[in-house]
């Protein structure tokens, strides 16, 4: 008993209302703390996939920049490598790429300071000018290429900065970070490398046959392409172990662009290792490598799209969770206050029906008698009264 001494002591000395308030007291505020920690972590997460939806959004004007300047790379090629019908195909793309430039400059003055890009857009743009404006008769298609190369490096690079400041890259679902993987880097590599060979297809286009400095690029290329396959390939996989859906749905176009690449590798090889050189095949070549590259940004799309219902799903569960949260509050908090009204209501009846009775006898009326109504401990004590 010494150890409830203090309590007793205290509990002597306060009426049953102030008893009742330190009592809630004692039991609120570790629920407020914890509410406001649960609350806390909870808006946490939903800013963050807030913020990679902003992030998607953003890459989603970023990937018609990584598809048109591959395809001024593979015209621009066609046109030095001396096929004059490229100069329409090339004017026509740039209007293009301008326009897709257009668009990323309006994204990026919407939600370019939220995403800390600064003036990447601008300087991406710039060069990209510069190089379409470089294009003139008798300069060499390899020095050119590799120049493209580089600015859709730059362009690959932007779209791994925006993942990371967006948060994507540091998702705390499995499931979505793999989709995020290899949207923002399995599929645009794979991408960029199968541009590459179909870009290089396009300068044989003529019907002459590589260089050796392009015959060297080729095979580098082509071992390149199956490295990053097998990197594609594997995040599928970790995918399929998180959410076999999730993977089935995107697993079908990868394989038909994949399927599609090793038929164009075959043909390829075959044609640049054989003595059969022709515009024909070299036409054929560069249209069977559009195909490839228009079956991979098709699987790119279903990846992003993929991404984009994960992204709305997880955000949409995380409101009805905290609209959840907060009715679970709002009721705990009623039930708490009714319980401990009716307690002090029962309590308060008793002891009012015990004074009653006191007083009674008390004027000399001994057939006064309580009615307990209740089974507790006032009920014991107007027992025993009676």
């Amino acid at each position: 008993m010494n150890i409830l001494s203090p309590g007793i002591s205290l509990t002597n000395r306060l009426r049953f209302p102030a008893k009742f308030a330190v009592l809630a007291v004692i039991i609120v505020i570790p629920l407020v703390i914890l509410g406001m920690r649960v609350f806390s972590n909870l808006n946490s997460r939903i800013d963050s996939v807030e913020q990679e939806r902003v992030g998607r959004e953003y890459l989603l004007t970023v990937t018609p920049i990584l598809r048109l300047s591959m395809l001024q790379r593979a015209h621009t090629n066609r046109l030095l490598s001396g096929d004059a019908s490229a100069a329409q195909d090339l004017a026509n793309n740039r209007n293009q790429l301008e326009t897709a430039f257009n668009n990323l400059s309006d994204m990026d003055a919407r939600k370019g300071p939220e995403l800390e890009t600064e003036n990447r857009v601008q300087r991406l743009r710039e060069s990209a000018r510069s190089l379409m404006e470089g294009v003139k008769p008798g300069l060499s298609p390899d020095d050119l290429f590799a120049q493209w190369n580089e600015q859709l490096a730059q362009t690959l690079n932007f779209i791994y900065y925006v993942s990371a400041t967006s948060g994507l890259v540091l998702d705390d679902d499995a499931a979505t970070l793999f989709l995020i993987d290899l949207s923002t880097i399995r599929m645009p590599r794979e991408i960029n490398v199968a541009g590459q060979v179909r870009g290089i297809t396009a300068g044989i286009s003529t019907g002459q046959g590589l260089t050796a400095s392009m015959r060297g690029s080729l095979d580098s290329l082509l071992k390149l392409e199956l490295l990053f396959r097998g990197e594609l390939e594997q995040s599928v996989r970790l995918l399929k172990r998180r959410s076999p859906e999730l993977a089935n749905r995107i697993n079908d176009p990868i394989a038909t662009a994949t399927t599609a690449m090793d038929s164009f590798r075959n043909e390829l090889q075959a044609y640049v290792k054989g003595p059969d050189f022709s515009a024909q095949r070299g036409q054929a070549l560069g249209a069977q490598g559009n195909v490839v590259v228009a079956a991979l940004y098709k699987a790119q799309d279903e990846i992003q799209v993929a991404l984009q219902d994960q992204l709305n799903s997880r955000y949409t569960s995380l409101l009805e969770l905290r609209q959840m949260m907060i009715a679970m509050c709002v009721i705990v908090g009623l039930l708490l206050l009714y319980a401990f009204s009716s307690i002090y209501r029962a309590l308060r009846i008793a002891i009012d029906s015990l004074l009653g009775v006191t007083r009674r006898l008390a004027d000399g009326d001994l057939s006064a008698r309580v009615q307990v109504v209740s089974k507790d401990e006032v009920a014991d004590i107007g027992n025993g009264l009676n």
